[in-house]
């Protein structure tokens, strides 16, 4: 049998600081991937609800979406 080697909080300390770059990375990763989401999930929605798979559909939809953007400015 080998020698339990308890886990002190120095040792979780350790852990930490050694990986602290990595979950800073992981989590501004996150961040952009949220916001890339975000930014084409209207499109998304409007795939499924409208059925933008099919091309008579699509065409229709992209000229709502040049059509709408033209009024706004």
């Amino acid at each position: 049998m080998d020698r339990v080697i308890p886990y002190t909080r120095y040792n979780y300390y350790k852990y930490y600081v050694s990986r602290k770059e990595q979950y800073k990375m992981n989590y501004l990763e996150r961040r952009r991937r949220e916001q890339e989401a975000e930014k084409y999930n209207e499109y998304y929605k409007d795939y499924w609800i409208l059925s933008l798979w099919k091309a008579e559909n699509m065409r229709e939809y992209q000229n709502n979406k040049i059509n709408s953007n033209n009024n706004e400015t």
